[in-house]
């Protein structure tokens, strides 16, 4: 099965705003999706998507039988930001499962007699402490559940201590190339290194792929002074219970990738 990870910005919208009626990136967002050729995608920062778009509208917009929405409901961030699931395989349960101050989306994907609980999840993005708090709640619901499989997938705004060096090369472009960017996000991204949220999933055998380092952030949408430079970071992951094994673990970079978010999708194949 091979599982994708992606994050939106703003739902294919400008901005968190009300003045355009549709995303204008759908189209850019829908040709992304389908070159993932994924089984089931974790799609986060799907901005007023719940609002515009049926379960049923959503799976046929992007060519899957199962699709699934949660808002995300944090007060802290922009309201009507969602949470969306598509899938392959049948899905035989969706909740929106609380993390404190915002939602992660859990759903049970069937594969034949074999079930996986599939937990789309977004992390806060600017607090490893806020994160922790959403890690330890996401990990009891996993716990309360005793499901036998579990992927965690998405967008948890923390880096890997594995991959650091890759994610300290990243600090030290940001700060000489654009310090007005870093002036702004430099504090969230020096709190990503702390790699605490990682390392407590793993403490309960919640584990990805080791691989090289593959940035999932940033492409040019992020701001408009970047350019193809600007592969610094990696916060997007596909993790999954010690008895699932992780494999061929790609950060898809390129072409429609360039256009369609200011993330580059994480995909991952599980068996």
């Amino acid at each position: 099965m091979k599982i994708a990870a992606y994050n939106l910005k703003n739902g294919g919208f400008t901005n968190y705003d009300y003045e355009e009626e549709l995303p204008p990136r759908m189209p850019q967002i829908r040709k992304a999706v389908e070159a993932l050729v994924a089984d089931c995608v974790c799609l986060v920062d799907t901005y007023r998507w719940k609002n515009i778009y049926t379960d049923a509208e959503l799976a046929e917009m992007f060519g899957y039988p199962y699709a699934y929405q949660c808002e995300l409901a944090d007060e802290t961030v922009e309201p009507d930001i969602c949470l969306a699931f598509l899938s392959k395989y049948p899905v035989s349960d969706s909740e929106a499962v609380s993390l404190g101050s915002r939602n992660a989306l859990r759903c049970t994907v069937e594969d034949g007699e074999e079930k996986t609980d599939i937990y789309t999840t977004y992390f806060y993005h600017a607090d490893e402490d806020i994160r922790l708090t959403q890690t330890k709640l996401l990990l009891n619901d996993i716990e309360s559940r005793a499901s036998q499989r579990v992927v965690v997938a998405g967008d948890l705004n923390t880096f890997d201590n594995h991959n650091q060096q890759g994610n300290k090369e990243g600090i030290r472009e940001l700060k000489e190339l654009h310090p007005d960017l870093y002036a702004h996000v430099g504090p969230w991204v020096e709190d990503m290194m702390r790699g605490e949220v990682i390392k407590e999933l793993g403490s309960k055998g919640i584990l990805g792929e080791k691989t090289d380092f593959q940035a999932s952030l940033a492409t040019p949408l992020l701001h408009p002074a970047l350019g193809p430079e600007a592969k610094w970071f990696r916060v997007d992951y596909v993790l999954a219970s010690s008895n699932i094994k992780v494999s061929e673990t790609v950060v898809k970079q390129g072409g429609i990738f360039e256009e369609a978010s200011d993330h580059y999708p994480v995909v991952a194949n599980i068996s």
